[in-house]
């Protein structure tokens, strides 16, 4: 065994850290599963167009789905939560917020690229962070209708890091944005509770 490995973790045999590993990456597996099954669009549950992910508190990738889209997982995942630490800090995250990010300036996609992530306490403080990262059916702008955009503004709404949910209550106002921003609503927001869904399981 490694010997800077025996240093900081003396008591972890290679067996259990096998064990933990798995057991970390069937959160994600099982999240990936119920992704699948309860969003309302083809993109999620045909092409699996979504990412699914375990970060740790400093926003480093923990663990992953073995189903979706692997490419999305690092860079946006961990972007995306590194960003709302910049901008919230530990103590504006608080047990049931739920926070979306799709700034393509953060993780260089396109808008309809959406990353929801919540916190995850354990005494009281944060250890880590559920994320999903799910393709939205629309986002508004001019994008989906095939018109050839010149800038960020004309593919749709960008949320910096902002909060669906605060408290395990809904952002009435930034609910009423989507919804009415958006051209398939129903889907949209089918989705973003699936989102929603995975994060809190």
């Amino acid at each position: 065994m490694d010997q800077a490995f025996q240093s900081v973790s003396p008591a972890v045999d290679a067996i259990t850290a096998e064990i933990i590993m798995h057991r970390l990456c069937a959160i994600p597996n099982l999240i990936d599963k119920n992704i699948t099954r309860t969003a309302f669009s083809i993109l999620i549950s045909e092409y699996k167009d979504y990412a699914v992910g375990i970060v740790d508190r400093e926003g480093r990738l923990v663990a992953q789905c073995s189903g979706g889209l692997p490419i999305f997982i690092a860079n946006a995942l961990s972007a995306a939560v590194r960003e709302g630490l910049q901008i919230y800090g530990e103590e504006g995250l608080r047990h049931g917020d739920v926070v979306i990010n799709n700034r393509a300036a953060t993780m260089g996609q396109h808008l309809n690229n959406v990353v929801m992530y919540t916190p995850i306490f354990w005494k009281g403080r944060i250890v880590a962070f559920s994320a999903l990262r799910t393709h939205w059916p629309d986002i508004g702008g001019g994008f989906q209708r095939g018109n050839k955009t010149t800038e960020i503004y004309q593919e749709g709404i960008q949320f910096r890091n902002s909060k669906i949910y605060a408290r395990d209550e809904i952002n009435i106002e930034l609910e009423r944005l989507i919804r009415y921003n958006t051209r398939k609503s129903e889907d949209t927001f089918g989705d973003l509770e699936a989102q929603v869904a995975g994060c809190r399981l």
